[in-house]
């Protein structure tokens, strides 16, 4: 069996492109297939700047927050 062309190749990573995002828009969407459509971003070498995106900007100011809040909670544990 000969290698894949870098055509079929092409044509597979966007077969399962358009199948991740098709999931991810599922409302019933399994853990599992988000951990797949995370991986292939990384994969791919795909990433955002969080300054250039808003919708990435508020979810790392949520983030943030909630490990502050974390942190708060955990020393107020001790006491």
């Amino acid at each position: 069996m000969s290698k894949a062309t870098e055509e079929v190749l092409s044509a597979l990573h966007g077969a399962v492109a358009h199948r991740l995002l098709s999931e991810l828009q599922n409302e019933e969407l399994q853990p599992a297939m988000m951990a797949q459509a995370v991986k292939f971003l990384k994969d791919n070498d795909i990433s955002v700047s969080i300054e250039e995106d808003e919708t990435i900007s508020e979810l790392d100011s949520l983030l943030k927050q909630k490990r502050q809040r974390r942190k708060l909670r955990l020393v107020g544990d001790d006491q």
